[in-house]
């Protein structure tokens, strides 16, 4: 069954991140409605099947381009990674080529999630712990946990500080 245009236009505002309220709203004539019946009415349109599964084909249609998008990003980050090292292995290690690749690396971890939550999760405890024991009177060198916060972060000037001892 084909939507009406209203339909259609109610089915977009909702694709589009907008209350049912806000959707119904723009897509129909609520000027003299109180809040309550549009409420009800705009919940009452989204429950008919035509325009769940009209909702349901629209927002497929995000996914896959959000797909598309994450993959095309991973393809272009393997490009530079591959060009900053054939340069690294042509010309030797400068700034611009070591940054290249290290941001690379960086933004395929990120996007693969290689570093998950829960790696992240044991070093804010670990974190923690070791301030706890300072608080106590315990001596700790923290240089050390802090630095992987840092890396974990990507902040470059943990390495940096790691590096200098």
């Amino acid at each position: 069954m084909a939507l009406t245009s209203k339909q259609e236009k109610y089915v977009q505002g909702l694709v589009a991140g907008l209350s049912q309220r806000e959707a119904y709203k723009q897509a129909y004539d609520a000027s003299r409605m109180k809040t309550e019946t549009i409420d009800k009415r705009a919940s009452e349109t989204f429950q008919k099947g035509a325009i769940r599964g009209r909702y349901t084909e629209l927002m497929d249609e995000h996914k896959q381009k959000a797909l598309w998008t994450r993959e095309n990003a991973v393809n272009e980050l393997l490009f530079l990674l591959e060009h900053s090292k054939q340069e690294i292995q042509q010309n030797g290690l400068d700034a611009s080529n070591k940054g290249a690749f290290v941001d690379a690396v960086k933004e395929l971890n990120k996007l693969e999630r290689v570093y998950g939550d829960t790696d992240l999760a044991k070093a804010n405890t670990e974190y923690i712990k070791a301030k706890t024991s300072l608080i106590k009177g315990v001596e700790h060198d923290t240089a050390l946990m802090q630095t992987l916060l840092d890396v974990l972060k990507g902040n470059d000037e943990g390495v940096m500080h790691l590096e200098d001892n």
